[in-house]
C-alpha cells in the first residue's frame, strides 16, 4: 500500500534553513542542492514501507511513535498515521544537534 507524505511547515522550514546555511554561510551551493535532493529522495521513499525504520526508543519519545531515517548528515523524523495511510514529516535536523530537545 502506498502512503501519502505530508511535510509539515516546521520540517519545510528546517529544509529551507539548512539549504540557506550550506549555500550562503558555507558557500557551497552545489552541496546544498545535493543535500536537499537527498533529503527529498529519502522522504519520498517513505511512501512504501514507512514502518521499516524502528520507533525511536529515547525516554519521553517512545509513546509518540516517532521514527527516523538518515539523509546524509541529517535526520528526518516522522510518524505514520495508518488510519489515513499517511506519513507526516515532523522535523529535519542536523544529526549532531541535540535533536531530542527539538521534537
Amino acid at each position: 500500500m502506498t502512503y501519502k507524505v505530508v511535510i509539515t511547515e516546521k520540517s519545510r522550514q528546517d529544509i529551507v534553513n539548512l539549504e540557506q546555511y550550506i549555500s550562503e554561510t558555507l558557500h557551497e551551493p552545489v552541496f546544498a542542492m545535493n543535500t536537499v535532493n537527498e533529503i527529498f529522495k529519502q522522504i519520498f521513499t517513505l511512501k512504501e514501507l514507512p514502518k521499516r525504520n524502528s520507533v525511536i526508543d529515547e525516554i519521553g519519545l517512545i509513546n509518540k511513535e516517532i521514527r527516523k531515517v538518515l539523509a546524509g548528515n541529517f535526520i528526518i523524523f516522522y510518524i505514520v498515521v495508518d488510519e489515513r495511510h499517511t506519513v507526516v514529516i515532523l522535523r529535519v535536523i542536523y544529526k549532531k544537534r541535540a535533536w531530542e530537545k527539538l521534537l
